[in-house]
């Protein structure tokens, strides 16, 4: 398909852009701030992130990549590009879930129609637009972006992503899982801090469905390889506190049994008293006499 391309001979200053339109998109756009992602939101995550959280850190994550040294071929920019809108569509359809009983079908044609709603919007932008130049299919061949109009670049983003078709796709797409298990291990972390009010949350199921072999980019994978790594020594840590705290537990339990005396010794401490001829002049109490017999009932409790 031959895309349209814009006049390099027209003059920048003569541009003009449809202002009510210009903020209709960006309102579009900004509602994956208030879109939480359904994954957490299932998981009942306290305070999840939004798709635009997970999107803008998928972007910035594409700048690992960068190195003046690697023989890759990776753009970088386009990387990020990719990142900013593989969810883009998300904010007209929300993030559909497993759960939606949704078709794989179905949830690519929700998705196309609302990008082609956003690009039309987009497209509405640029006074003198022809909305019916979009089609459904666009090149995946992203190396003249620069001469695509915004609109249509948009579309072509999105569908290379969907389709994997280029390198820097399978990269966003790693990016995308890595965010994933890095906010699963952040939310753990969050929840099983000893100051938090939450209920510690076990995202294992995350971990498990993104082993490290499932990462293709060497890179990505040597990251995710990390996350993992520092998790399972975080969890040991926790797991060893935890006995820790259990065993304490226990004692403190073992302690608090003994602070009621039983009858017989109750009826001890009564007649040591009365035998001693103890009252409240004496410097030795009856709750003297009682505690030393807690005291002592604690510590057989603890040697057994």
């Amino acid at each position: 398909m031959t895309h349209s391309k814009p006049d390099s001979s027209s003059n920048c200053n003569n541009y003009k852009i449809d202002v009510k339109k210009a903020v209709e998109y960006a309102r579009l756009c900004g509602r994956l701030k208030t879109t939480p992602r359904t994954g957490w939101v299932l998981r009942h995550v306290p305070n999840p992130e939004s798709v635009a959280d997970h999107s803008w850190r998928v972007a910035a994550l594409s700048l690992l990549l960068q190195s003046p040294n690697s023989n890759s071929n990776l753009d970088i920019s386009k990387c990020i590009e990719m990142a900013l809108v593989h969810d883009l569509a998300e904010c007209i359809v929300g993030d559909i879930a497993p759960s939606d009983n949704v078709s794989k079908e179905e949830k690519v044609r929700r998705e196309h129609e609302a990008m082609h709603t956003i690009a039309d919007t987009l497209k509405g932008c640029h006074l003198g637009g022809d909305v019916n130049q979009l089609n459904s299919t666009f090149s995946n061949d992203l190396t003249s972006n620069n001469n695509y109009y915004s609109w249509e670049r948009l579309l072509s983003t999105f569908e290379a992503y969907e389709r994997r078709s280029c390198e820097e796709s399978i990269v966003v797409k790693d990016l995308d899982l890595l965010d994933m298990i890095l906010q699963a291990d952040e939310y753990e972390r969050a929840t099983s801090s000893s100051d938090n009010c939450h209920t510690p949350l076990n995202l294992q199921e995350f971990f498990d469905g993104t082993p490290v072999t499932r990462f293709k980019n060497d890179i990505v994978r040597e990251v995710a390889q990390e996350i993992h790594r520092q998790r399972e020594e975080r969890r040991v840590r926790e797991n060893q506190h935890q006995n820790a705290n259990c065993t304490n537990i226990q004692n403190e339990r073992k302690i608090h049994e003994t602070d009621t005396l039983s009858d017989d010794d109750l009826a001890f401490v009564q007649s040591f008293a009365a035998s001693h001829s103890l009252n409240a002049n004496n410097k030795l109490s009856i709750d003297d006499i009682g505690s030393v017999v807690r005291a002592l009932r604690a510590k057989d409790k603890l040697k057994k």
